[in-house]
């Protein structure tokens, strides 16, 4: 007579063999097919066991080139200002070099709103460029709650930054 728990367990490891054996051939084939699969799914990529061709090193070398020119270019177009100490012109101001015209506005007590013209520009300490024509009169405003505001009047200029210290009473 068969032992039953014998062929049971006879019955048992040949399916668990018949599945594994497939499990281990798909975990081992699976980087390779992967591979195959990404290189059929973009036509001309370049494979990662070779180097690159001779096409591929001059049209690489080109465009170093091109790149090298334009970075040629924009840097001889660039102009630098160097910063130097803030003066006083005839109208007493204190004003230095700047791209444009631009305003910088401290206060006391620091964190006042600045309106230019109207308009908010942000809280003290501030420095910004201001859009105005050469000779055009320039209204600043500086506000904080508890504080009575401040005016000063200047006229906008020509590449220069206008520095205002304001005192808030």
């Amino acid at each position: 007579m068969k032992d039953p728990i014998r062929s049971s367990t006879s019955r048992i490891a040949g399916r668990a063999l018949a599945l594994l054996l497939p499990l281990c051939a798909l975990a081992l084939g699976t980087p390779w097919l992967l591979g195959e699969l990404r290189v059929r799914a973009a036509p001309g990529a370049a494979r990662l066991d070779r180097g690159p061709t001779e096409e591929e090193v001059r049209q690489s070398r080109r465009a170093d080139g091109r790149l090298a020119e334009l970075e040629k270019r924009a840097l001889g177009e660039a102009s630098t200002i160097a910063p130097v100490e803030a003066e006083r012109d005839g109208s007493g101001e204190r004003v230095r070099r700047f791209a444009g015209f631009g305003l910088s506005v401290e206060s006391v007590p620091g964190g006042a709103r600045v309106l230019v013209n109207g308009e908010e520009m942000g809280t003290t300490p501030l420095t910004t460029s201001v859009r105005c024509l050469a000779g055009e009169e320039v209204r600043v405003e500086v506000r904080k709650d508890g504080y009575g505001p401040a005016r000063r009047v200047t006229r906008c200029r020509v590449d220069q930054l206008v520095e205002m210290a304001v005192g808030l009473k």
